[in-house]
């Protein structure tokens, strides 16, 4: 990691994660041959929680400032959901397989962010292209803004990034 790295280097790293493993992972669990059901959102809001981090400057693993982290990266970047509510989507997914507020259905966009019994529905397709469209705004402002430039260099150095190696067998 290098504390020198400029901005069209950090988003190109960014990139390298964000848009080549993890959204193009959620992308390929679209798939309406292979129809995951909950993996989309279950990778999703781990998407929103490593933006977050880049967002507001995490710099240490276990600082007890998730939650407000994720909720606040909701409020900027995907509007068009309750923080609290997905907030505890993710909760509920990552550490329980239970979900109240939301009823995920698959290749529904007609349904997508409607009330049903308890919540709303919300739509993998749907959900997948709002993300990409938070991540995009995201890396926006990490070119415009050097208080958020900062913040994302600060959680680089500090953490890293996720990358997939690939080993090409003999």
């Amino acid at each position: 990691m290098k504390n020198n790295i400029n901005k069209e280097q950090l988003v190109n790293e960014l990139d390298s994660s964000f848009s080549a493993v993890a959204l193009e992972d959620i992308e390929r669990v679209i798939d309406p041959k292979v129809n995951t059901n909950l993996a989309v959102f279950i990778l999703g809001v781990c998407l929103i929680d490593a933006l977050a981090g880049f967002r507001f400057g995490k710099e240490e693993k276990d600082d007890k400032k998730d939650g407000q982290r994720f909720k606040d990266f909701v409020r900027i970047y995907l509007t068009q959901y309750d923080a609290n509510d997905l907030w505890d989507v993710r909760n509920g997914l990552l550490h329980s397989y239970t979900v109240q507020g939301y009823s995920f259905v698959n290749k529904k966009p007609n349904l997508h962010n409607k009330p049903t019994k308890g919540g709303k529905f919300i739509n993998d397709e749907d959900f997948y292209d709002d993300l990409k469209t938070a991540y995009g705004e995201f890396k926006k402002d990490v070119y415009n803004s050097e208080e958020i430039f900062g913040k994302a260099k600060k959680r680089y150095n500090a953490l890293g990034l996720m990358k997939i190696t690939v080993i090409k067998e003999p």
